[in-house]
């Protein structure tokens, strides 16, 4: 009698944190769609649902078992303790920040430990279906937008979308082109994964690689020479990853040499094709508008930035000055080092060292040592570091699928793209739920395929 009330009690638990994660992640996307609006039902309605799910979480006993779990919960809550520290006493000003972090943290990246296989499995892939399904028309509209000339404006969206006639870069619901393109960029990745693990895979061929194409051609409107070449590299390695299981040589030294030589040739192909479709966009807006305004002596048609990727590669587009002067204010600040601060009042003192202002650091460590000082810092370092011993034994895995290994390239390019942008664990928005899905996928599927010695495979740790 009691086994079937704690049965009854867990599948509840389970429903109830099911509709909480998928909850928190259409408020996210609201967020990005909409931003003031999503912002404030981020604060006032999911902050509290998610406190919620981490009780039912905590209940379940997974935080005191897993040790990513704890530094997750840590790192929620010490940046909780920093807000309170500096002067926002009831957390009133970052409600909503606290809700993506706490979600990320404590929903997205726990899920998959607190549910059965049958129910994770139906989360994760409705998760993944609808940001595709999001993305994908963003990016899409990102593509009419720009062939026509005009900017798409969305039914309750605040902006819009279409390359900015100034900036000459993609722009999406006023989102900065570098933000749109990584998190563009990750998608493609995660369509392939996607694509793995479906039974029918005529018909998921075609519609991955529809959504692969408007993703490669929105992730060169956007002119984001970080997403551009991360993009050319790692779904060069996808499409490796997935290839690979086909070639056939007794030699692995040539096998590995020659999925090497596919993979450049990929690359490079890819690179190549950036500036084609740049090309054939211009061309077909220059089409577009010609038809349009058979008055106008020079027609306005679409022009995109296209600027050299290896241009100030060696100062990574004077990113390299700016993480000179923060870490040099950051040294002389003690008390910022230990306990954090306003991020605003380390920018104006970084601003005075700088030629050009900028908003932030650039860089996602940096930034997170800005807000949280090293306690901060050490915990980001330590989940990384967990997550990379645990990528490394699911890849040489022996019984690992392609599924498994291309998972592992998604927290890798997110922690690409926030060496230069201030993204991981840190920005407040749909790339961080993207980064805590995958790494709660692989932690847990290194647990299943390479579990520790003493376990079966398939076992839980």
């Amino acid at each position: 009698m009691e086994s079937d009330t704690q049965e009854r009690q867990r599948r509840i638990n389970m429903a109830v944190l099911a509709c909480l994660t998928v909850i928190f992640v259409l408020a996210v996307m609201l967020q990005w769609y909409s931003g003031d609006r999503g912002t404030a039902i981020m604060g006032n309605i999911v902050f509290p649902l998610v406190c919620a799910g981490i009780g039912i979480v905590f209940a379940r006993g997974a935080f005191a078992k897993y040790g990513e779990l704890r530094l997750a919960a840590a790192f929620v809550l010490w940046y909780a303790v920093t807000r309170m520290i500096h002067r926002d006493h009831y957390l009133g000003a970052v409600r909503a920040d606290l809700a993506l972090l706490a979600g990320c943290c404590c929903l997205v990246l726990a899920h998959p430990y607190v549910m059965d296989a049958q129910t994770r499995r139906r989360v994760s892939r409705f998760v993944m279906d609808t940001l595709l399904v999001f993305t994908v028309a963003i990016s899409w509209l990102a593509v009419y937008a720009a062939v026509t000339g005009n900017a798409v404006r969305l039914p309750l969206a605040q902006s819009d979308i279409g390359v900015d006639k100034a900036y000459r870069r993609l722009m999406i619901f006023g989102w900065h082109a570098n933000t749109g393109g990584s998190i563009l960029s990750v998608c493609a990745v995660m369509a392939l994964y996607r694509h793995q693990m479906v039974r029918h895979k005529v018909p998921s061929a075609i519609l991955t690689g529809f959504a692969l194409l408007g993703y490669f051609c929105a992730v060169t409107l956007s002119d984001s020479r970080a997403a551009i070449i991360n993009l050319a590299f790692f779904l060069s390695v996808a499409l490796v990853i997935l290839l690979s299981r086909r070639v056939s040589l007794k030699s692995r030294v040539l096998k590995g040499a020659a999925l090497v030589l596919l993979a450049a040739v990929l690359c490079g192909s890819l690179y190549v094709a950036n500036g084609l479709v740049r090309t054939s966009i211009t061309a077909f807006s220059e089409q577009m508008a010609a038809k349009s305004s058979q008055d106008a002596q020079e027609p306005q048609a679409t022009q995109i930035a296209g600027r050299n990727l290896l241009k100030d590669a060696s100062t990574l587009n004077g990113r390299t000055g700016i993480y000179r002067a923060a870490i040099r204010t950051l040294a002389r600040d003690p008390v910022r080092l230990l306990t954090g601060g306003d991020e605003a009042v380390l920018i104006a003192q970084v601003n005075r060292q700088l030629k050009i202002p900028v908003d932030h650091t650039h860089n996602s460590f940096l930034q997170i040592t800005a807000a949280m000082g090293l306690p901060g810092l050490a915990i980001v370092i330590a989940f990384l570091v967990l997550l990379i011993l645990r990528g490394v034994r699911l890849f040489i895995a022996p019984s690992a699928a392609s599924a498994d290994r291309i998972a592992l390239l998604i927290p890798v390019m997110i922690v690409i793209h926030g060496m230069v942008e201030p993204l991981v664990f840190y920005c407040f928005n749909l790339i961080n739920v993207l980064f805590f899905l995958f790494s709660g996928i692989i932690f847990l599927r290194s647990r299943e395929v390479a579990p520790a010695r003493g376990m079966r495979p398939g076992a839980s740790a």
